[in-house]
């Protein structure tokens, strides 16, 4: 937005602003005081109608996205998911691009597959005998399939959830480096398939490297051993990697163990 200022009849002088990004931007524009001065405030709120871009660029050139205290212009996948943010869609609820319909029996598969999982990985008996059996309306309403011409189809989520994952870069590599750097790796796993498969074989890859550190508890004759990361929290975190990374992103989630942290890094912003 250019801020220009115009000299009205009368000679006074007045503020206006020309718009140069698409698609429009209504700022809030009023004065201010702040010690004892006038200034004029212009604030600009969050749109939803992205990617919003300057116009003579046009969308391709013109648009930037800030990341990491820096403005970038925004690559090929960025722009993407922009697109698809602006219109209320996201990658994963778009039909597969095959569109080849699946068969009740394909869909009745997974919902078994993805109810036992959910079942065998509850804490506690109560946990487990609350766990709804999923079905062709629940994964209908989460745009897991999608419905057309009376027929089903899978979506991009659906083909990320079987064994034959095809998004090649929707994965997980794994490294464990001797010392504080990248120099030198002592280990390395790269994990593909259904998406709650690689986060589990991550978490064990993960664990496996984790150091164990001892406490001494008074009163006690045994010691009690723990990891000195919680490994709630590295699931959590490896969780959020997965499940907000930038499906469009030609790159993928990593992880990398050191002797003193663990990283781990998610495509996106």
């Amino acid at each position: 937005i250019r801020v220009a200022q115009k000299e009205n009849i009368d000679g006074s002088k007045t503020l206006e602003y020309s718009d140069s990004i698409t698609p429009q931007i209504i700022p809030n524009i009023y004065v201010d005081e702040i010690e004892n001065k006038k200034v004029i405030v212009c604030e600009i709120y969050r749109g939803s109608s992205t990617p919003y871009y300057i116009k003579s660029l046009g969308k391709k050139d013109g648009t930037y996205i800030r990341t990491a205290g820096t403005t970038r212009p925004a690559d090929e996948a960025m722009l993407k998911e922009l697109e698809l943010t602006g219109v209320n869609r996201s990658y994963d609820e778009l039909p597969y691009e095959t569109m080849k319909p699946l068969t009740k029996v394909e869909i009745e598969a997974m919902c078994l597959k993805l109810t036992n999982y959910a079942r065998d990985n509850a804490k506690t008996i109560e946990e487990k005998n609350k766990v709804k059996a999923l079905t062709s309306a629940k994964m209908l309403s989460w745009k897991f399939i999608i419905e057309q011409d009376g027929k089903y189809y899978p979506s991009n989520a659906y083909m990320m959830f079987t064994d034959d994952n095809p998004f090649q870069f929707i994965n997980i590599q794994c490294a464990r480096f001797k010392g504080t750097n990248r120099v030198l790796f002592i280990d390395k796993k790269d994990y593909s398939g259904p998406l709650y498969e690689q986060i589990d074989e991550t978490m064990k890859f993960i664990m496996n490297h984790l150091n164990m550190e001892v406490k001494i508890v008074p009163n006690k004759i045994a010691h009690e051993e723990r990891f000195e990361i919680p490994t709630e929290a590295i699931r959590e975190i490896l969780v959020n990697a997965v499940c907000h990374r930038l499906l469009t992103d030609n790159s993928r989630v990593q992880v990398a163990i050191y002797d003193d942290r663990v990283e781990i890094t998610s495509p996106g912003i």
